[in-house]
This record gives structure tokens, C-alpha cells and sequence, in this order.
């Protein structure tokens, strides 16, 4: 099995809520996951909607690789100085896909939708997923 480090603190809760600091590796010695785990905890496949671990080679840390729901948005942000210069920020926004929605439970698109600061009113799961896409645009 390849060999994965942990980029974002989270406990395994199917490893007894083991804590995994920034910079661990994963699993940790002794342990072996499945290849199902290690994709739903390097992808937004998990609870917290977010990679948590990602792949190394040959010593070397590779940069991560966000899937292709996540997109960046870049926006450019005027702010006063003393010299009145301009300072540039780079806004991040996660943009989630219908695929990936279908994914998640009615719970979980709620859930999510609520973390980004809008509500979901619809009971059914397709509505709900329509209403999603609709809303974060």
C-alpha cells in the first residue's frame, strides 16, 4: 500500500477515535485500511466533506490533487494603505457537482448546505440536490 500523510487533524473513528495530527503518516504502524477508506479520507468522500490525508512517494511530499467538483475562484481585492497600494487576495470557493452531491444522503446535502450558509426546504432528495445547485451559484 502506497503511503499517505494526514494533511487536516482528525480522529479514525473506525480505529477507536485514534488522533492523526498535520503530518502524520496514515495508517499508522501496525494498521491496515482498505483502499475504500483511503479514498473516502483523501477525498470530500468523508464527514467533514474535506481530504484529510494525502499520497507521498519516494520521500518526497507531492502536492495535492483537488478533485474536479472543487474549482478556485479568483477574485482581486482593493484595500486601502498608507501608500494606497493595492493588496490582491485569492478567494477559494468549493463548488460542488450533482455527481457528487447524489453521493451524500438528504441529511448530508442539508447538513453541508447549512455549513455554506444556506438553507435546503425541499423534502425530496433530487429537489434537494436541484435546489443545492441552484443556491451556491
Amino acid at each position: 500500500m502506497a503511503d499517505y500523510e494526514v494533511i487536516k487533524f482528525f480522529r479514525d473513528m473506525l480505529d477507536n477515535d485514534h488522533p492523526y495530527s498535520v503530518g502524520d503518516p496514515f495508517p499508522r504502524h501496525g494498521k491496515e485500511v482498505s483502499a475504500k477508506r483511503i479514498e473516502e479520507l483523501s477525498t470530500v468522500k468523508n464527514r467533514r466533506h474535506t481530504p484529510l490525508i494525502r499520497k507521498v512517494g519516494n520521500g518526497s511530499k507531492q502536492e495535492f490533487e483537488a478533485p474536479e467538483v472543487v474549482e478556485v475562484v479568483e477574485e482581486t481585492v482593493e484595500t486601502p494603505t498608507e501608500e494606497t497600494a493595492e493588496v490582491v487576495e485569492t478567494v477559494e470557493t468549493t463548488v460542488y457537482g450533482k455527481a457528487e452531491l447524489e453521493e451524500m444522503k438528504l441529511a448530508e446535502i442539508r447538513e453541508l448546505a447549512k455549513t455554506l450558509g444556506f438553507k435546503i426546504s425541499s423534502t425530496s432528495k433530487e429537489n434537494a440536490i436541484a435546489e443545492f445547485l441552484e443556491k451556491q451559484n
